[in-house]
């Protein structure tokens, strides 16, 4: 396990009510969309987004959502996820 930094209680899965995932095994992103009135000839808005990788602070802009999956993907694999 990871050392805790100072100042931080742990509780055990069974304390906390939540499963026995290890916090090494787990990955938070933020996920921002926005939509920009843009001059369009349809007059649509166009939507933008941005994600970003929590821990490492990793941002990517987004203009379609698949782009969402192909920043996710390499975290997943390297945790040893087999995706199809």
């Amino acid at each position: 396990m990871r050392p805790k930094p100072s100042g931080l209680t742990s509780n055990t899965p069974e304390e906390s009510g939540e499963g026995a995932s290890a916090e090494f095994n787990v990955h938070s992103f933020i996920i921002k969309v926005w939509f920009e009135e843009e001059a369009t000839k349809d007059g649509d808005a166009t939507w933008h987004g941005r994600i970003t990788h929590v821990p490492s602070g990793r941002k990517r802009y987004l203009k379609d959502l698949s782009e969402i999956t192909a920043f996710i993907e390499p975290y997943l694999k390297a945790m040893g996820l087999s995706l199809d």
